[in-house]
């Protein structure tokens, strides 16, 4: 992302009278290469361990076996689930970043 960032910065140089306009498409392309994807990563593992909890309680719970399975179970479907939607979210950022991209190429002719 660093290159794409010397792009915006060349932009921003090469078009003085338009920085204004460009500076919040800059600071948006900042802030999505650096997303990190905790907060989706967050919401699904909260989500995860809400349907994870929900399922136990109207099942029996984890008593109905091994109980240590079970728990390793659940924890290994919730800590999947953060994986996931960190991953997820990591994606969508750089789709976003992409089309910001995209978006300023077509309308500056950068």
């Amino acid at each position: 992302m660093r290159h794409s960032e010397s792009v915006l910065d060349r932009l921003l140089r090469s078009l003085p009278d338009e920085r204004e306009r460009l500076r919040p498409y800059v600071d948006r392309a900042k802030a999505l290469s650096s997303e990190c994807g905790c907060s989706m990563g967050g919401a699904f593992m909260v989500a995860a361990l809400a349907l994870v909890i929900g399922y136990e309680v109207t099942h029996g719970g984890p008593g109905r076996g091994h109980v240590i399975v079970g728990l390793l179970r659940d924890a290994a479907i919730v800590f999947s689930a953060g994986i996931a939607g960190k991953l997820i979210g990591l994606g969508i950022a750089r789709v976003r970043l992409a089309w910001l991209y995209r978006k300023l190429r077509v309308r500056y002719h950068a």
